[in-house]
């Protein structure tokens, strides 16, 4: 239990095998942080910049009115990082795990997602003006996500979305960007229809087959610009 402690980890990185419990105003000031059994924080946990907290097991909970504010890297590599309060963070990676719950969670510059969930459809995901979400492998995505700056998404894995209900699962907001270089799938659960929606930037480059939006995944484009430079974008419901 960490009730308002500095941690300063200067060389090397500070593993717990038990879980991590930071109250208070604690503050990560150097290091890696490998949470391995999950744990809550219930006040303001802040990291600097060239910091990393690793989320590899358990599941690692952000209190309703407590904060997460990072300006290094948040990694979740095999555990959950739910939030109920609010997450910000400069660089957030995403391998595999989950990002969960309804509170949100904010990326100021840059999110690499090349596996794992973003869970709970209830919840936001916000990628800011002027920050990067790369999408570089198979993915699910039942959690919202607001873009205001750049989505970038290659390589060979499909996006599976599930929610239903009508549930937005992408806003492409006016002023940004979602630039796509493959030629794989947004995949429904078959269910209640899940909704891309494109206010900004829709561009397709590079790669030359077909991108699908498939399994009752409907696409309302509100003002936004479709600009298939290569290939086929194929709407399949």
């Amino acid at each position: 239990n960490n009730t308002g402690g500095t941690l300063d980890i200067q060389t090397g990185m500070l593993s717990f095998g038990s879980t991590f419990n930071p109250s208070g105003a604690s503050t990560l000031t150097a290091g890696t942080l490998n949470v391995t059994a999950g744990g809550s924080g219930s006040g303001t946990f802040t990291t600097s910049a060239g910091t990393t907290v690793n989320f590899s097991g358990g599941t690692y909970t952000v209190a309703g009115g407590a904060s997460l504010a990072s300006s290094g890297m948040l990694a979740i590599n095999g555990g959950t990082l739910t939030s109920t309060g609010s997450v910000t963070t400069s660089n957030l990676s995403l391998s595999s795990g989950t990002l969960n719950g309804a509170g949100a969670v904010t990326i100021n510059d840059n999110m690499n997602w090349s596996g794992g969930t973003q869970a709970t459809n209830t919840g936001t995901t916000t990628i800011a003006a002027g920050a990067n979400l790369n999408i570089t492998g198979a993915v699910s995505l039942a959690r919202r996500i607001d873009n205001f700056g750049t989505t970038t998404w290659t390589g060979t894995g499909d996006i599976s979305s599930s929610g239903g209900a009508s549930s937005v699962v992408f806003d492409n907001k006016a002023g940004a960007q979602f630039l796509i270089q493959n030629d794989q799938t947004i995949q429904g659960d078959g269910g209640g229809a899940e909704v891309v929606i494109n206010a900004g930037l829709l561009r397709k480059t590079v790669a030359t087959g077909a991108t699908s939006l498939a399994g009752v995944v409907d696409f309302n484009n509100t003002g936004g610009t479709l600009d298939i430079q290569t290939g086929m974008l194929s709407f399949g419901s």
